[in-house]
């Protein structure tokens, strides 16, 4: 095998790994619309992913120090505006979670809430470093 040849195949793989990876995450991402709303448990597990995965991202490319900070301040506003909205209406008018009822409760909030919005705001927080840099 020639050098180009090497070369050109080695260029290749890069593509061929990113296309996959888009591939999986458009996948995923098809899956959370589809079953987000279900509370199955696999609904429960593409939730866990897209959490788990959130984190590993952040402490892979922010540190763990600046992911956990990331991860609490993501917990206390979301924690604070929820209760604030399940309790006075405010922005979005009275609601309740039907998902993870079964779940500790910080307030009127579930638990699991406040994670999922950190997997949620961070990956939009990348996505729009991305577009706009």
């Amino acid at each position: 095998m020639s050098a180009t040849q090497t070369i050109g195949r080695n260029e290749r793989r890069p593509a061929l790994q990113r296309f996959l990876a888009w591939t999986a995450i458009s996948i995923y991402l098809a899956l959370v619309v589809a079953f987000a709303w279900t509370g199955s448990s696999f609904a429960q597990a593409l939730a866990a992913i897209g959490i788990v995965s959130a984190l590993a991202h952040a402490i892979a490319t922010l540190g763990q120090r600046d992911a956990l900070a990331f991860f609490v301040i993501c917990l206390a506003v979301t924690f604070s505006i929820e209760n604030i909205g399940a309790v006075t209406g405010l922005p979005f008018g009275h609601y309740h979670f039907a998902v993870g009822a079964n779940f500790p409760h910080v307030g009127a909030i579930p638990i699991i809430v406040g994670p999922l919005w950190f997997g949620m705001g961070y990956f939009s927080w990348i996505v729009a470093g991305v577009l706009l840099d």
